[in-house]
């Protein structure tokens, strides 16, 4: 019995003394790995646009000035704002649960250089925006970093939350108005009347064959290079204007006198030459 009991109190605490270590060596560890810290986890939204912050403890300091962490933000909840009936002019908000949603990728490179010291140090501080124009929009997400030049994960997962105001849904029934709809049928009517009846009515003004083309005269102004008709009192003897054109033969009491002088002409020469 003695021989037992010693045994067994060798190995408890050889055990005990084993537990102990792993424990130092699991506390120790987890002291000494990369972690993150969320200055904020419930953002409001500023200019479509929400302002990230936070603080780097890695394990060691890195071996680049810059390293390169990717931000995976999966959408959980979307705050949905909606008019529905009877509930007025005024949005109503409800979280709206997201499956399979695809997440939103961001890609930075976090600085750990010591601008005094020229070194890189093992923590740091950082911040950037996240914006609407690259599809985020107001609602709860998992956000998970990771260190893309060693594939590892930088501290845990963190619930986030972004503030703001999503775009309206109009979730209205639609009631058709069918005695507004019938005036406005209407209207367009006498609409299309009135303007067959004007484009009519300006044809039969260009229209010689119409009388409403001769209700107010000619349209047209007569031409300036036509001839006037001769006095009223000259209308039934044409061409007794009591004018003639140089070098156009006389005609009437003008002949007659033309014919009795070169007579006379004639008679004389023919007296002085006997």
């Amino acid at each position: 019995m003695p021989i037992v009991r010693s045994f067994s109190q060798r190995l408890l605490a050889a055990l005990t003394i084993l537990g102990a270590f792993f424990a130092v060596v699991l506390a120790s560890g987890s002291a000494h790995a990369d972690r993150v810290s969320w200055k904020k986890t419930t953002i409001k939204e500023s200019n479509s646009s929400w302002y990230i912050e936070v603080d780097f403890y890695m394990s060691r300091p890195p071996d680049v000035a810059h390293v390169p962490m990717q931000f995976k933000f999966q959408p959980d909840v979307y705050y949905e704002r909606s008019l529905v009936d009877g509930g007025g002019d005024k949005p109503q908000e409800r979280k709206v649960p997201l499956d399979n949603k695809a997440p939103l990728i961001e890609s930075v490179d976090v600085g750990f250089l010591d601008p005094g010291s020229g070194k890189t140090q093992a923590r740091t501080r950082f911040s950037f925006k996240i914006t609407r124009d690259r599809d985020f929009f107001a609602g709860e997400y998992r956000v998970t970093i990771t260190d893309k030049s060693s594939g590892r994960k930088v501290g845990g997962e963190q619930r986030l939350i972004l503030e703001g105001d999503n775009e309206v849904i109009d979730r209205r029934s639609m009631v058709f108005d069918t005695k507004k709809a019938d005036e406005q049928a209407k209207a367009k009517r006498e609409a299309k009347a009135k303007a067959a009846d004007e484009e009519a009515a300006d044809e039969a003004k260009n229209d010689p064959s119409k009388d409403d083309y001769w209700a107010g005269g000619p349209t047209e102004p007569e031409k300036p290079d036509q001839p006037l008709p001769p006095p009223a009192h000259m209308q039934d003897h044409p061409g007794a204007c009591g004018c003639r054109t140089v070098g156009a033969p006389a005609s009437g009491y003008g002949a007659a006198w033309l014919a009795l002088s070169l007579g006379a002409i004639v008679a004389l020469r023919r007296r002085r030459s006997v």
